[in-house]
């Protein structure tokens, strides 16, 4: 049946396992796990050619596997899919490690920060604490958490009520903004950006959402805790200019679109144009060029902003 290959590579990995090369769970029938290091790759593409052989000609359903990669902390999907003619099983590891064997997993790529207490938090921000108020390490029958921080945490969106009085709060920012193509736009030697650094960077002019890479992601990449007052943000000449640009989405690598104490002006005159503000994203590690954004912010009632998860898709070739 079509758990067989699953029953047997758990098997064939759990002699293993005392060498601390990997282990798969068969109560699943679905997720195969390696930690610690990978499997040799002849060891299991010459374990998977004995079973190919043996049922070159039985008929499987499709069967997908879980593989994280080592240190490199990838997931890779490892899909099986069968036909008549012969079973086809592909094992992905690491590019890295094994560039014969490699092949990218997603176009996707996580440019929002995990939410912990780790992260460094404007001044007077709430800590962030999550805290396991049931736990199954303590003979709870689940684990059951709380989360108290706040709604400008990590990565996160602001939504007109954030600067005016009368906005909208987030539950009313546009999906139609939060998702489309977007421009990663990359200002690495900007202590401040103007509007004359935004018009030299000759954007198409169908540009709706724009994100920019300074010297700010760096921080993300080190690692650092504590808040950085010197952060690179937009003067309020560089926001007149995104709105004049008919920009629906402005995208900034630290926590504040404005600068530290500066002009709130920068807020307003985009929350009062309908911009959508997306703070405290991750872009060390995206080049520039063009992507497909896709930015969503907790649907908070009254919320005058949202942590959000935001991905960048790859644009094609």
């Amino acid at each position: 049946n079509s758990s067989a290959l699953i029953q047997k590579v758990w098997s064939f990995c759990h002699t293993l396992r005392d060498d601390g090369v990997g282990y798969g769970d068969p109560r699943t029938n679905q997720h195969f796990t390696l930690k610690t290091k990978p499997l040799k790759v002849d060891d299991l593409r010459d374990f998977i050619a004995c079973h190919h052989a043996e049922n070159r000609h039985e008929r499987r359903e499709t069967e997908r596997f879980r593989y994280f990669a080592h240190e490199d902390l990838v997931a890779h999907d490892v899909e099986t899919v069968a036909c008549e003619q012969e079973r086809q099983i592909e094992l992905f590891h690491s590019p890295s490690r094994h560039p014969q064997w490699s092949m990218p997993v997603t176009d996707y790529l996580d440019i929002s920060l995990a939410i912990s207490p780790d992260l460094p938090r404007w001044p007077g921000s709430p800590l962030t604490e999550l805290t396991r108020r049931r736990d199954m390490g303590r003979g709870d029958p689940v684990n059951d958490s709380t989360l108290v921080c706040g709604v400008h945490v990590g990565t996160h969106v602001d939504a007109p009520l954030h600067f005016l009085a009368d906005g909208a709060d987030v539950t009313h920012l546009a999906l139609d903004a939060l998702i489309g193509p977007a421009v990663v736009a990359f200002l690495p030697d900007v202590a401040a950006v103007t509007a004359d650094d935004l018009e030299a960077l000759k954007l198409p002019a169908d540009t709706r959402r724009l994100l920019l890479r300074t010297r700010n992601s760096e921080i993300w990449q080190r690692g650092d805790r504590d808040f950085r007052a010197d952060f690179v943000a937009l003067t309020a000449d560089a926001a007149r200019w995104v709105v004049a640009r008919g920009i629906r989405l402005i995208g900034v690598d630290y926590l504040s679109v404005q600068i530290f104490q500066g002009d709130p002006a920068t807020h307003i005159v985009l929350l009062q144009a309908q911009v959508v503000i997306v703070e405290g994203l991750n872009l060390f590690r995206v080049e520039p060029g063009n992507y497909e954004l896709i930015c969503l912010p907790l649907k908070l009632a009254g919320a005058e902003g949202a942590p959000a998860r935001a991905v960048l898709r790859r644009a094609p070739a």
